[in-house]
């Protein structure tokens, strides 16, 4: 069985869980554990006696929105079920946005069109839906009304570029707003320059790297256009002034290849924009470009349980087709790579009569990952038996977790007295005491 509940982030207590015992009397008494304890990955518990789960430290959902754990259900007479809870936090408005990078260095050439950005102001908000869409503005410097900046996008435009004067550095500040109204902390700022000699070839670049790209793979190439300068004579040198969230990327000076430097996580960062300088004419000239590094996402994260190993405790005439337990695994991937899907791999029964498939008792179901019994269980031919429920995702290649499952038959009186003889013939004397044993 598999019990689904949506919270909100700040919320401190759910629903009950409950079973039901048929018993009466002191084994009819059940009571609740968790198969882990709280802890930073499962920040709930649940209360022995009444089965109501709550929270038992801060929850966030920008760190993680969904949990799931095993509920034990264990009477007084020592019969246990297990139940999955999936737990889904909805979000609340608790992030506001924020510029990364917060400075911003950027030149053009005067033939550029007004329809085509000079650059890109980027604001993340960690919250999700409506609560995380970032808007954008100018808050100071463009009294002139030179620039305009897309509100959806962060993308600045060259208004009129005829009143624009070269070599002028034009101070833009850049304030960001979320779905729900909170502002950014701090705005952003944007140093605007026409540039009258070299300039990049392109006002902005694109690339796409796979994340899983080894430490040093070519990810593009940036250039000045000015032939004075690429000619082997005059020195250029290149850098990256800002935007690499983790010394991701390096930018050799001289060629302006841009490489991987670092180990790339897609789960982390799905985009990166570098802010690049590039320095020529005895240091006293920049100008700048903006480098937009597309991550590809790689199947890099293998399906993980919520536990490995599940200790199970159910009575012979438990029905065939009930859900015994409901094995939950997710994937930090994305699309086809994050889908995880189960089925049995293994298993033997550990204490039987004689061998058996285990595969013949069980099924899981491949989309659910509901474990069920397809065949009748019988305390007299096996007491226990072991499990093995794989979880795989969809990706290339494709990755795998095992999760063991020990059960425990427990025995219930389904077997009736049987006399050795049909019939006694017994000879006792008259003389006989009351209460004597006559066999």
């Amino acid at each position: 069985m598999k019990l689904y509940y949506m919270i909100r982030e700040e919320q401190l207590r759910l629903k009950l869980v409950s079973a039901v015992d048929s018993d009466c009397g002191v084994n009819a008494m059940v009571n609740y554990t968790l198969l882990d304890a709280p802890s930073k990955s499962n920040p709930f518990f649940v209360k022995s006696i009444s089965g109501e789960i709550c929270v038992a430290s801060d929850l966030d959902y920008e760190s993680k929105n969904v949990y799931e754990f095993l509920v034990i259900a264990t009477d007084r007479g020592g019969l246990s079920a297990a139940s999955a809870v999936k737990i889904t936090l909805t979000d609340v408005n608790d992030n506001e946005p924020v510029f990364f990078p917060r400075e911003y260095r950027i030149s053009f050439r005067d033939d550029v069109s007004a329809s085509v950005p000079i650059a890109e102001i980027r604001a993340t908000d960690a919250d999700s839906g409506h609560f995380g869409v970032v808007s954008y503005r100018f808050s100071a410097g463009n009294d002139e009304n030179l620039f305009r900046i897309d509100r959806s996008s962060g993308e600045i435009f060259v208004v009129r570029s005829k009143s624009l004067s070269y070599n002028r550095q034009y101070a833009l500040n850049v304030s960001a707003t979320d779905g729900a109204g909170a502002k950014c902390a701090q705005d952003a700022q944007a140093f605007i320059m026409l540039a009258s000699a070299a300039q990049f070839e392109r006002s902005r670049y694109a690339f796409n790297v796979s994340e899983d790209a080894p430490l040093n793979t070519l990810v593009g190439t940036v250039k000045i256009n000015n032939a004075l300068y690429n000619d082997g004579e005059h020195v250029v040198r290149y850098f990256v002034q800002s935007g690499d969230p983790g010394g991701w990327f390096s930018l050799d000076p001289f060629s302006g290849s841009l490489k991987t430097a670092s180990f790339l996580d897609y789960e982390k960062h799905h985009s990166v924009l570098l802010n690049v300088q590039a320095v020529y004419g005895n240091a006293e000239t920049s100008v700048f470009t903006q480098v937009i590094v597309n991550l590809e996402d790689s199947n890099d994260n293998v399906p993980e349980f919520v536990s490995n190993l599940v200790r199970l405790s159910v009575p012979e005439n438990t029905a065939i087709g009930l859900p015994l337990l409901g094995a939950s695994a997710t994937d930090a991937d994305s699309g086809d790579a994050g889908t995880v899907r189960y089925f049995l791999s293994s298993g033997s029964g550990s204490i039987s009569s004689s061998a058996s498939s285990e595969t013949g008792f069980f099924a899981v179901d491949p989309v659910a990952g509901l474990l069920s019994l397809t065949s009748s269980l019988d305390y007299e031919a096996s007491q226990r038996h072991t499990v093995v429920i794989t979880a795989y995702d969809n990706g290339h290649p494709r990755l795998q977790t095992n999760m063991t499952v020990f059960l425990e038959v427990q025995d219930v009186n389904d077997n009736a007295p049987i006399f050795e003889q049909t019939e006694y013939t017994i000879t006792v004397s008259e003389s006989l005491p009351s209460n004597s044993q006559v066999r």
